[in-house]
């Protein structure tokens, strides 16, 4: 937070050197003086930023697949699109706060259009970095968020089909 709020202020200071690669002198950072002098030393340091990314680029075949994607509302529940339609902003009046699953149900909605929002600006910025460079590349954080999301989505899939008996389609 405090190396956002340092580097959106405007002014420049210089970061710390990079430990990891070699002692290097990193690139001068905007950011305010205060902001620098304030910073707490050693590696609590917000501001100690190496400006080294490892970068990946991603495979021909997920980008097509990202661009490829339509987010679109229509491919929502019916329960779903209908509360949009009577509450656009999704927030439950003080009557409907006074019951929990009500409440759920507005979290639920809200978190799907969440969802498609967030998908839709990161399709865009794809789509922006694709025809500047004719490739996009992602950092750690990226792929490590992918892995995670393939991972928590196996495991669901492998809990869903516990629930059902598939012994009699091995019958052959």
């Amino acid at each position: 937070m405090a190396v956002k709020a340092a580097v959106t202020a405007g002014d420049v200071c210089v970061l710390k050197r990079c430990q990891q690669h070699g002692g290097q002198d990193l690139k001068e950072k905007k950011g305010t003086k205060r902001k620098a002098e304030e910073a707490p030393e050693g590696d609590e340091s917000p501001l100690k930023v190496c400006s080294i990314r490892r970068m990946t680029r991603l495979p021909q075949e997920e980008v097509d697949s990202i661009l490829a994607e339509e987010m679109d509302d229509d491919r929502l529940p019916p329960e779903y699109k209908a509360l949009k339609r009577l509450n656009p902003d999704l927030i439950p009046s003080p009557e409907e706060e006074m019951d929990e699953d009500v409440v759920s149900f507005y979290d639920v909605v809200r978190f799907f259009y969440e969802i498609g929002e967030d998908f839709r600006e990161f399709q865009a910025w794809v789509r922006t970095e694709y025809a500047k460079n004719g490739y996009v590349e992602v950092d750690d954080d990226y792929l490590r968020h992918q892995q995670e999301m393939e991972a928590m989505n196996e495991a669901a899939r492998k809990e869903a089909l516990k629930a059902f008996d598939f012994s009699d389609l091995l019958d052959f």
